[in-house]
């Protein structure tokens, strides 16, 4: 009897180990990072946001851009990274001003900082691939 108790014990040690292991991965789970730069015309976009859609099937990234016009990508939480593949990328840059919207006082006029196109990532004709293994950079210099 003592015997079948400790394979049981031994089992269920075996059953938690393996299942750290697949959990964990071989080290190559990790999604690569991606950094980049916004300017129009050479100008940094100081605010917004950058979108990456993948082209097949997978999941969006997104990232902020600051004052300098850099981001960094994430896809569900900061500093994960994005999955490698194709994507097509959408820029957003508003910023609300101090005139009011007519039917709404209270309500400001959003301000286009970069050209509409840049919107949507089906009219933006903006992509990226990103590479597995290594950190990946996506400057866009956007046009007027």
């Amino acid at each position: 009897m003592f015997r079948c108790a400790c394979w049981k014990r031994l089992g269920s040690l075996t059953c938690l180990v393996t299942t750290i292991v697949l959990m964990s991965g071989c080290g190559g789970s990790v999604n690569p990072k991606v950094t980049g730069k916004i300017t129009l015309a050479g100008v940094p976009v100081k605010q917004g946001t950058v979108m990456f859609v993948p082209e097949g099937n997978g999941q969006p990234a997104t990232g902020e851009l600051t004052a300098d016009g850099s981001f960094t990508m994430y896809t569900t939480n900061l500093g994960d990274g994005v999955a490698p593949g194709k994507y097509l990328v959408s820029i957003t840059a508003i910023e609300l001003t101090n005139e009011a919207l007519p039917d709404a006082p209270a309500a400001a006029l959003p301000k286009m900082l970069i050209p509409e196109r840049y919107n949507n990532h089906t009219t933006s004709k903006l992509t990226f691939e990103v590479g597995s293994g290594k950190d990946n950079v996506a400057n866009f210099d956007l046009t007027k």
